[in-house]
């Protein structure tokens, strides 16, 4: 047996999951990656992410509320560094659209998110201007995610503990019976085998194809006066894949913001792509109470959606030595630790210590 455990992506899902394997007392264990660990063709590159406990489901909010108290302060106490950035949150739009679930969905989870009234918004978010029907949400448990930072920091503290990083070698077939994999230099083969690579993931497990959606992302970093001042902030829209979303600046000039866009399907893996910001700076000019500066940077990320925007954390159909992480539709870093133990459990386990995972299990198979 070539290793105990392998996973494959080494983006945050399967860097999260790597140390997590690592803490259960595996040694002998590798991370596959056709890229380098945080590059451009990947989910998990740039300087930071956005965590808010505000969403239209309460599972979703008694997750990242899990996360937020359990997982990211193991993960910081372990790096030795700060990796959640406290920030107010605002989540504002058409009241007639996504917005109610919202407001309802924190207010049954028990989440420290509180409506605003429009004179309330003005005093504690004069950034940004509420247009006439539109509702406003402060989530208080809001902050940034200093992404770049964790993906360092995972990467640094998985080799301290023996573990293989084997960046530039794509994993090119699976053999989920056997937990084993194929690159260009043979077969190799483990005692357990999990599958976290992001858009390239329908093409080794064949049967979440018709599930996984990859499309691509254009973010944009634009110059507003006070910058380092902004919430992270959500416009929710009047369907699930509506939303405009931003970050005040971290690590990087200017605001950071972007369209949640599930229609730009990426037909090349391999290709970056052209970044497109114009209906952004339309959105921000519509909404930003202060004047737009240029646009500064333009960028491509990578999602890989499922119709709901409900992750796949499973094991392979008939396979419990194989586990499936994917689908993390855009919103999945900030639940990154929670989903490296929830992935090392199941693979290891067949259960997990998550009881909004485990209690939920049809709905993350995929």
């Amino acid at each position: 047996m070539d290793y105990e455990a392998i996973v494959v992506g080494g983006g945050v899902m399967g860097l999260s999951t790597l140390r997590h394997l690592q803490r259960r007392g595996l040694r002998r264990v590798a991370l596959f990656e056709r890229d380098r660990l945080g590059g451009p063709l990947g989910s998990s590159h740039g300087t930071s992410r956005i965590t808010r406990a505000a969403y239209e489901d309460p599972l979703w909010v008694r997750l990242v509320l899990r996360a937020l108290a359990e997982d990211w302060p193991r993960l910081e106490a372990e790096l030795g560094e700060q990796l959640i950035f406290p920030r107010d949150g605002l989540f504002f739009g058409p009241e007639e659209g996504m917005f109610p679930r919202y407001a309802q969905a924190v207010v049954e989870a028990g989440a420290a998110v509180e409506g605003l009234s429009r004179s309330q918004m003005a005093t504690r978010f004069p950034q940004f201007r509420l247009l006439p029907g539109e509702g406003a949400l402060w989530d208080r448990t809001a902050g940034v995610v200093a992404a770049k930072r964790t993906m360092l920091g995972l990467r640094a503290r998985c080799l301290e503990e023996g573990a293989e990083l084997r960046e530039g070698e794509a994993v090119l077939e699976v053999d989920p019976a056997n937990a084993s994999v194929r690159t260009r230099g043979g077969w190799l083969q483990a005692e357990r085998l999990v599958l976290c690579a992001g858009p390239w993931s329908a093409g080794l497990a064949p049967h979440l194809g018709p599930l996984l959606r990859p499309t691509l992302q254009s973010v944009g970093y634009f110059e507003v006066a006070g910058a380092a001042d902004f919430p992270v902030w959500v416009w929710l829209g009047r369907g699930l894949h509506e939303h405009v979303y931003g970050l005040p600046a971290f690590g990087h000039v200017g605001i950071k913001a972007a369209l949640y866009d599930t229609e730009t399907v990426i037909t090349d893996l391999d290709e970056a792509g052209t970044p497109q910001v114009q209906p952004v700076r339309d959105f921000l000019t519509r909404h930003l109470s202060g004047t737009l500066g240029p646009t500064l940077h333009a960028e491509t990320c990578r999602f890989t959606s499922t119709p709901q925007a409900d992750f796949v954390l499973s094991p392979w159909p008939g396979r419990p030595r194989t586990v499936v992480g994917a689908g993390f539709s855009g919103h999945g870093f900030k639940l990154a630790p929670l989903v490296g133990r929830v992935l090392a459990e199941l693979v290891l386990d067949g259960r997990t210590s998550v009881e909004e995972v485990e209690g939920n299990r049809g709905r993350f198979a995929g």
